[in-house]
């Protein structure tokens, strides 16, 4: 098992051994994991398998509406549970993909389109952006 490398004591000596880095292992943790409000509501990214399969997505993108309370959601008809999955025919992975699309966009229109899964179900809603 140590047959290779250098083998000559005189080109051992002057060899030079490399420093091998210590592992860091970095998990970056998702900041919207946890809801936020959004518009007198709470919003939450879609966080692993365990939302996947409560919420019957494809993958593991969207935002999560966790209560929708009187604000622009429900006067959106966007109910609680509901998954956004899609706004402006993007992809909406995550919240901060979900809130950049709504600053970006809410100046200029009066709604957006959104796609979520609500029930196991594909659905499209205009969200009111006043």
């Amino acid at each position: 098992m140590f047959h290779f490398g250098v083998q000559k004591p005189a080109l051992k000596k002057i060899a030079r051994h490399p420093q091998i880095p210590a592992l860091q292992i970095v998990k970056e943790a998702d900041e919207f994991s946890h809801p936020i409000e959004f518009s007198g509501g709470l919003i939450k990214s879609v966080a692993g398998l365990g939302d996947r399969s409560a919420y019957g997505l494809p993958d593991e993108t969207g935002v999560i509406i966790m209560d929708a309370g009187k604000g622009l959601l429900a006067q959106s008809h966007l109910r609680s549970k509901d998954v956004i999955v899609m706004m402006d025919g993007k992809k909406t992975r995550n919240v901060k993909d979900f809130l950049d699309t709504y600053n970006a966009l809410k100046n200029f229109n009066k709604t957006i389109l959104v796609s979520i899964i609500r029930n196991q179900q594909p659905l499209d809603i205009n969200l009111n952006t006043k």
